[in-house]
């Protein structure tokens, strides 16, 4: 049988060493070195002196100085034959007032223009129309300069962010033909149109008339850079849009939430949503019909096919990439691994629709500054050579002698850091590439977690050490980025993971509330108090809002004393037009149901915008703060004497509530109309919760009920088959498309009952008990998992556990003692905290188990004493999984397809 041969080596590459010009000298070497290249040229800056090189001579074919380099963004740009230099801009008292951006045509070898921006921040792009046909088969009446020239688009962003557009003239600028170039003066442009107060940009690109910008709120946006008006708003994304490309029939967007989305160009609508493995940033994302590639922290390159929406494959440490040439019509990706300890690198070409490295080869830079890869064929970098700074080059195209033909090399890298696995190959790997949910179901096996990390962090409340802190009620708050802690009238704010102490705030006395004292919505936080003024009745409640990211106070909402509850919600409206002038387009919103004790009691709803007040609070910044003058928040919106509200909730301009009368109601929060009452509960609604398509609702009658947001029909009729009062509150939450979950406490307390449903099907797919507390857990691969916490109060053990929601199999386990703990609490799926003594003072004890993440896709190793026995009931059989490293636990257990459970 033969033996697969190893992958070709490339030749060894073409080595060059330029000198560069006396203006060059980078010392010391923190001023910043610039670089930007497309297949003609490429661009080198520092300081006030800008290079142009020919590729791939490698010839110098002009030295400019338009000015200083911005060192706030990346002060170069290429696109195709225009360089754009962005500079600061000095008035005559050398005070920097702006920016200006310095146009050179790369082919001609011209300064044709200068454009001043005095703003904060700005965004460049330049694209190349094409003309526009009527609909009579005519060219369009515009303008027939942007079809023929270049246009200059840039987005600058101040109090409000302008989109611009600039026609690229070719002026009688005098060629510099290769000599120093002092600009004395501008050569000014001015826009040819403006589209004025577009959302806060984040991200553009364009092609032809079109412009395409991501915003801070999350939306894509799409410009008629002609016709100056937005034509389409994508709405998808939770978080800011940091990337975007378009091409003739699609448009992508990469965000801060860990997706990709592929889009229509023409109808705006969703066509695929990628998942980024292990949650990771986007750092660049590039498209060459039909693969779409996106580089991660963590030196992962990921490749989606874009038809299917598939992950294909994904390659591991690699620390620069780009396209690489074409092999006969097939696109390759060309990158470049280095070992730092050894100082050997790699240069590596693959085959992008198999997979397969097609050759490799190695090179020993030496040590080398402001290391660059460019046209997936220049690696360089610059050293000091005879007193003086050089450009050392290794051009991997220059000899490119591997045949169109793919061959036969299914061996991969010969290093064990590069590594690229198909998605058949990740569920056989024991690699952290895989994904664990799809390893799941091959098989029952469960694996065992690292340690957590275990830490503790002191508690500056006002605790006496003589007293128990049980006798005062601690409240707690938290999301994934921030944790609050309430005492008396104390509030200690946390950032996450890190558990640093950010900010301590006295905003008044806590006082209790229904949904919580102490609430967080993104990055707004709700305390319900008794704020600090002699005018305020002592039974009036105040709501004090404060931003965690500014670390500022925004406001304080006052309750007058016949308000018996008030239930709290905030929502991001992402569908806000011009004509909505009393909420703001990018402003979060604050929806309060209060109930009021009139004649009878009834509730009203009422919105309120949280903006920062034009006299800005002073940020806290960790002192403590004891505010003696409010900011009062007056509502935008108030719906008087609707039903009486149980339960609160709110997406988008969206707000629906439950009532004491069995009905859930939504609301439209603008215009303050009820759109639709859904009737079917017998008894008060509790708890309530809807995405973008379905409304989810619980009821003391025992029943959860799935409603079509749009049409208010009843989809799925969920009974609960559990022992517990009908009149027991069941928290139910929502990880959508695919799961319902429903937690009922047991008969004693310190345990629950979880329920999983499924959506599609409204089918009860697995029941959990004897859990003492739960959350989502991480992210495996692209699904959601369960984190649960079981105690055995007796032996003072406890288990920390990972579910696989689809199989409702255990996937890891890790048993820890925590000792002696007040108020014990779980949170955001992977911490464990407590309140103890340690000499004398309060600490938090905090386990965390998200810090040593390393449960791999498959489930391995066998256990010795089950902690969840699985049981199908639908073939009858019993299955248990067994442990491993860890002491006897009560035994939770796990009912898939439990029977008896229909709609109706």
């Amino acid at each position: 049988m033969s033996t697969p041969l190893p992958p070709p080596a490339a030749e060894a590459p073409r080595q060059l060493t330029l000198h560069l010009p006396p203006e060059f000298a980078p010392e010391p070497w923190y001023f910043p070195i610039n670089f930007a290249s497309s297949t003609t040229h490429m661009v080198l800056g520092f300081e006030n002196c800008v290079c142009i090189y020919s590729l791939p001579e490698f010839d110098l074919i002009d030295t400019i100085t338009p000015g200083k380099l911005s060192g706030k963004v990346e002060p170069l740009k290429v696109y195709e034959r225009i360089l754009v230099v962005i500079c600061d801009f000095y008035d005559s008292d050398g005070v920097e007032t702006g920016w200006f951006l310095y146009i050179w045509d790369l082919s001609a070898r011209k300064h044709i223009g200068s454009v001043m921006c005095n703003v904060d921040r700005i965004f460049v792009t330049v694209s190349l129309p094409t003309p526009e046909i009527s609909d009579d088969g005519q060219r369009s009446s515009k303008s027939p300069e942007c079809a023929r020239n270049p246009l200059l688009i840039v987005c600058s962003q101040g109090n409000t962010a302008d989109l611009e557009t600039y026609v690229l003239h070719y002026p009688d600028a005098e060629n510099v033909e290769g000599g120093m170039e002092e600009t004395l003066g501008l050569f000014l442009i001015t826009p040819t149109t403006t589209i004025c107060s577009t959302h806060a940009v984040y991200s553009l690109a364009s092609m032809g008339s079109t412009a395409l910008t991501g915003g801070w709120d999350g939306t894509v946006r799409i410009w008629d850079l002609v016709a100056e008006y937005c034509e389409l708003v994508l709405i998808g994304h939770t978080g800011p849009v940091s990337r975007v490309h378009l091409d003739d029939e699609k448009i992508y967007s990469s965000s801060d939430d860990h997706t990709i989305r592929v889009w229509n160009r023409y109808n705006g609508d969703c066509i695929h949503l990628l998942e980024i493995p292990g949650s990771m940033i986007v750092r660049n994302m590039f498209v060459t019909l039909p693969y779409l590639i996106a580089t991660t922290t963590g030196t992962t390159v990921s490749v989606w096919d874009i038809v299917s929406g598939k992950l294909e494959h994904r390659i591991n440490n690699q620390g620069r990439c780009d396209w690489g040439p074409i092999r006969g019509k097939e696109p390759t990706l060309a990158t470049i691994e280095s070992d730092y300890y050894s100082i050997n690198y790699q240069y590596r070409m693959w085959d992008l629709r198999s997979g397969r490295l097609l050759t490799s080869s190695s090179f020993e830079p030496g040590f080398l500054e402001e290391e660059i890869f460019l046209q997936g064929r220049f690696f360089m970098g610059l050293a000091i050579q005879d007193d003086g700074y050089v450009l050392k080059v290794w051009d991997f195209g220059a000899k490119d002698s591997l045949a169109t033909e793919v061959g036969n090399n299914d061996r991969a890298s010969s290093s064990p850091r590069g590594d690229v696995r198909d998605k058949a190959e990740e569920t056989r790997n024991h690699g952290k590439t895989t994904d664990p949910a799809v390893a799941a179901e091959k098989g029952d096996e469960q694996g065992c977690l690292e340690a957590p990390c275990q830490f503790s962090v002191p508690l500056p409340l006002e605790i006496d050490p003589g007293e128990d802190p049980l006798h005062y009620d601690i409240v707690f708050a938290s999301s994934s980025t921030h944790a609050a802690l309430g005492l008396k009238d104390c509030v200690c704010i946390y950032s996450l993971p890190a558990f640093d102490l950010v900010d301590t705030i006295k905003p008044g006395k806590l006082v209790s509330s229904p949904d919580g004292t102490l609430q967080i919505h993104g990055s707004i936080l709700i305390i319900t108090c008794e704020p600090y003024d002699p005018e305020v009745a002592e039974e009036e409640h105040a709501l004090y809002i404060w931003d965690l990211s500014a670390q500022k106070y925004i406001g304080t909402i006052i309750h007058e004393d016949e308000t018996l509850d008030i239930l709290k919600s905030v929502s991001f409206p992402s569908d806000v037009t011009s004509d909505d002038v009393k909420l703001g387009r990018a402003s979060p919103v604050l929806i309060i149901a209060s109930q009021i004790l009139d004649y009878e009691i009834t509730s009203d709803l009422e919105t309120y915008v949280l903006r920062h007040p034009d006299s800005e609070a002073e940020s806290v910044e960790g002192n403590i703060e004891r505010r003696e003058e409010r900011l009062c928040i007056m509502p935008a919106i108030s719906i008087d004497f609707i039903h009486r509200v149980k339960c609160l909730a709110s997406l988008g301009r969206t707000a629906l509530t439950g009532g004491e009368d069995g009905t859930v109601r939504a609301w439209d929060i603008m215009s303050g109309e009820c759109e639709l009452v859904f009737i079917g509960h017998t008894c008060p609604v509790l708890r309530v919760d809807f995405d973008e398509e379905k409304i989810y609702s619980s009821s003391t009658d025992g029943i959860i009920k799935v409603w079509d947001r749009y049409s208010g029909d009843c989809v799925h009729v969920l009974k609960i088959p559990t022992s517990a009062p009908t009149f027991t509150r069941w928290d139910i939450f929502v990880t959508s498309p695919y799961f319902i979950i429903a937690t009922i406490p047991m008969h004693y307390a310190s345990r629950r009952e979880i329920f999983i449903w499924n959506i599609a099907s409204g089918r009860l797919e697995h029941k959990i008990d004897k859990q003492s507390d739960w959350n989502f857990g991480l992210v495996r691969g692209t699904r959601r998992t369960l984190a649960t916490i079981e105690a055995d109060h007796k032996s003072g053990k406890y288990w920390f556990r990972i579910w696989d929601l689809k199989s409702g199999r255990s996937l890891a386990s890790s048993s820890f003692e925590p000792g002696s703990l007040d108020r014990k609490l779980f949170f955001q799926g992977r911490y464990f905290v407590g309140i103890a003594k340690q000499d004398d003072e309060y600490v938090l004890k905090v386990w965390d188990f998200g810090a040593n993440d390393s449960l791999d896709a498959e489930v391995g190793g066998r256990w010795s004493g089950s902690s969840g026995e699985v049981t199908d009931t639908t073939e009858g059989t019993r299955k248990v999984n067994h442990g491993k490293t860890i002491a006897l636990s009560p035994g939770s257990s796990v009912d898939e397809g439990v029977s008896g459970v229909n709609d109706s």
